[in-house]
């Protein structure tokens, strides 16, 4: 028998974030052995047998951004004595107030000597970078003054700390060389915003990182936004995180809510629904109960359509799901109970918003994140520059253009038959025209609401540039 000790290094104040799973291999590759390891707690495991013939092993955690951390050792000869192997993760960071992203991005390159005052002929200049806060209040999504209570500034780094009210806001991040993108901040506390010049050569200048002061379910969210079911599953019984956060949802409702969608994943949500209940009426700016309880609601066997319906439309009341998981389940649940040509205008106008979302998607982290001018205007295509003169880059789209689909509305075609009741005929609407519908009154008063939201939306948009360019705070002034 065989058995390892390992040992993480890194700040002691960042404990709970700092735990990555790993996986034990030995030199052909065989699998021996798995576990979590935090920096406050080393994990210890008893190898598989296959170890037993082996001199060496390699220990290998992921950390939620895909990057790997590796570390050898060499297997004592007593079989029943332990080994002990270290990984090193957050040595990389050059201020310890910045310790708190490494587990989601490597921050080497800015602990290199350059990264103390000293900008380098061959890194990259960051540009001008400005941020705007959106909060979304009576239906409506309005810019107002950001306020950091903290704010942190070093060469090609800046961390601001906001401290977010219990409804939904989002940050938006642009620049010289940096697409215009919003991120969903958690409501209900202090959050932490790094940007930090990025190593690689091409694509935005900084790197845009997001994390609560106290982190809960954060990294077990990472590692699931990325479809890294494993790790999360290894974190998640380790900690008994999710069910935990269920049960504590009045104190922390944000890690709340990212248990809920852990046992969704993990298909141990059903025997939960009334915390999930109360998850969905105690919090009514979270927009991800409704959507947790509509999915939920679809797995049962005796599926309540109209009540999945009711909760999609109270979803899209609340603004916008904090988790960019949440989006995904949006767009799956929705898609699932999807009507076709039978579909009433306004849940399609729905769908297409939070299709358009979905493609405009700007990251694989916890907190949904995309491109977009504003709130209501995600889009694909790159926009750059300063807050008040967009520069626009178009990209290709990665979901099919649903809005340019034919939608007959009306009766069937004409057929042989004996004369029989059919609605006044109406003509072909194009979906990518709703205002059409909406002139000339053939909608029904749900839909007329819902196209009047989206004519509001319309004319609002010169308003909302005025807004975001008005409450701009620049962070990075184009000198690094």
């Amino acid at each position: 028998m065989r058995l390892l000790k390992v040992v993480m290094l890194g700040d002691p104040s960042e404990s709970r974030i700092l735990a990555l799973p790993f996986g034990v291999y030995g030199p052909n590759g065989e699998f021996l052995g798995q576990g979590v390891v935090s920096i406050d707690q080393p994990a210890r495991i008893e190898l598989t047998r296959e170890a037993n013939i082996l001199s060496r092993v390699h220990v290998v955690a992921v950390r939620p951004n895909g990057n790997q951390l590796q570390a050898s050792a060499r297997l004592r000869d007593e079989p029943d004595h332990e080994t002990e192997v270290t990984l090193e993760a957050g040595r990389q960071s050059p201020h310890e107030w910045l310790q708190w992203v490494t587990p989601f991005r490597s921050l080497a390159h800015l602990a290199s000597p350059a990264g103390d005052g000293f900008l380098s002929a061959g890194r990259r200049r960051v540009g001008a970078v400005w941020v705007t806060l959106w909060q979304f209040r009576r239906g409506r999504w309005q810019a107002i003054e950001a306020s950091p209570q903290t704010q942190y500034r070093s060469d090609g780094v800046r961390m601001i700390v906001l401290d977010v009210p219990s409804e939904p806001h989002l940050l938006q991040i642009g620049g010289d060389d940096v697409a215009w993108r919003l991120v969903s901040l958690p409501p209900g506390g202090q959050v932490r915003v790094a940007l930090t010049r990025r190593a690689a050569d091409s694509g935005d200048t900084i790197d845009v990182t997001v994390g609560r002061q106290k982190p809960g379910n954060d990294l077990i969210m990472s590692y699931l936004s990325r479809g890294e079911t494993d790790q999360a599953t290894s974190l998640a019984e380790t900690w008994r995180a999710a069910d935990l956060a269920l049960y504590a949802k009045v104190e922390d409702p944000v890690s709340a809510a990212a248990g809920a969608y852990v046992l969704l994943k993990l298909n141990r949500l059903q025997g939960r629904r009334g915390w999930v209940k109360n998850l969905f009426n105690w919090f009514p700016y979270l927009a991800d109960g409704p959507i947790v309880a509509a999915a939920l609601e679809l797995q049962r066997p005796q599926t309540d359509l109209k009540r999945v319906r009711e909760l999609i439309v109270q979803a899209m009341q609340r603004g916008l799901p904090v988790f960019s998981m949440g989006l995904s389940i949006l767009v799956e649940t929705m898609a699932a109970i999807h009507r076709g040509r039978r579909e009433s205008l306004s849940f399609q106008a729905n769908y297409q918003t939070a299709r358009a979302l979905l493609q405009a998607q700007a990251s694989k982290g916890p907190y949904l994140t995309f491109y977009g001018r504003s709130p209501v205007e995600p889009s694909p295509n790159r926009v750059f520059g300063d807050s008040g003169a967009p520069r626009v880059e178009t990209a290709p789209q990665r979901l099919g253009d649903g809005s340019t689909r034919v939608r007959r509305i009306g009766p069937p075609k004409v057929r042989r038959s004996p004369p029989r009741s059919v609605s006044p005929p109406l003509p072909v609407a194009y979906e990518r025209e709703p205002l059409d519908l909406l002139r000339q009154d053939w909608l029904s008063i749900e839909d007329r609401l819902s196209m009047q939201n989206y004519r509001d939306i319309q004319f609002s948009r010169n308003d909302l540039n005025i807004q975001r360019s008005r409450n701009a705070l620049r962070v990075f002034e184009g000198d690094e």
